[in-house]
């Protein structure tokens, strides 16, 4: 689906409620659900709609950081801090 930059800057204003600033071109939708990410990276802390894994690292040698996961209009919706 494709979104106008103002509703990527409302979806990305949501973050906020978790404590992450975000801005609509950091976040990235993926075909993946939540269920492949717990799988993947083990159980998430929640909060309202939001899972959160702290302290990650996608590879070796890449800069740690926080995955935060969301579902969002049939999508899922994703903000990473580290280095992908």
């Amino acid at each position: 689906m494709n979104y106008t930059d103002d509703q990527l800057e409302a979806i990305a204003d949501t973050f906020d409620t978790v404590g992450y600033l975000v801005c609509g071109s950091d976040l990235v939708f993926t075909t993946e659900t939540v269920a492949d990410f717990i799988a993947k990276w083990g159980t998430p802390a929640e909060k309202e709609g939001f899972y959160m894994w702290t302290d990650i690292q996608t590879r070796k040698g890449a800069t740690r950081g926080d995955l935060v996961v969301t579902e969002f209009d049939g999508q899922t919706v994703t903000y990473f801090t580290g280095q992908a």
